[in-house]
């Protein structure tokens, strides 16, 4: 390979990179989403807070905790798609409606838009990925 040629790959590369981060983020979508209901299952949001505000006492009760973990069925979370990430808050979309209001977006309003944010300890574990993922990718367009 000449120079030349090295300085077109990363000219062609330079081009690219936005359009690979988009899809190797796409290709991490089903593990963030594990992520987040994981967080969420554990009353958690992205910042590392509880979730508030708390169960009433009656429904704590029933529920044996105060701490919402928005785990009513696993209809809800079943629910929950990722459509984009921005700021490291997860846009969901959530299909399951409860006469006649969409769930997710009931949950996010109450609650706060960081109960859909990934906590920073799984944001460096998304990120490590992309990043892995990027370089594998960038480095084999290189050598090819």
């Amino acid at each position: 390979m000449t120079i030349k040629q090295l300085q077109d790959k990363v000219t062609k590369l330079r081009n690219e990179v936005s359009a690979m981060f988009e899809q190797e983020l796409k290709k991490l979508e089903p593990e963030i989403n594990k992520l987040i209901t994981s967080q969420l299952g554990k009353g958690i949001k992205g910042d590392g807070s509880k979730i508030v505000p708390q169960y009433s006492d009656q429904y704590a009760k029933k529920k044996g905790k105060k701490t919402p973990d928005l785990k009513v069925s696993g209809s809800f979370w079943d629910s929950i798609k990722i459509t984009s990430i921005q700021d490291n808050i997860a846009q969901i979309e959530g299909n399951l409606t409860n006469k006649g209001f969409d769930v997710a977006k009931h949950h996010e309003k109450r609650y706060t838009s960081g109960i859909y944010e990934l906590t920073k300890q799984n944001r460096d574990i998304i990120f490590a990925k992309l990043n892995s993922n990027i370089l594998i990718r960038i480095n084999n367009e290189l050598k090819g």
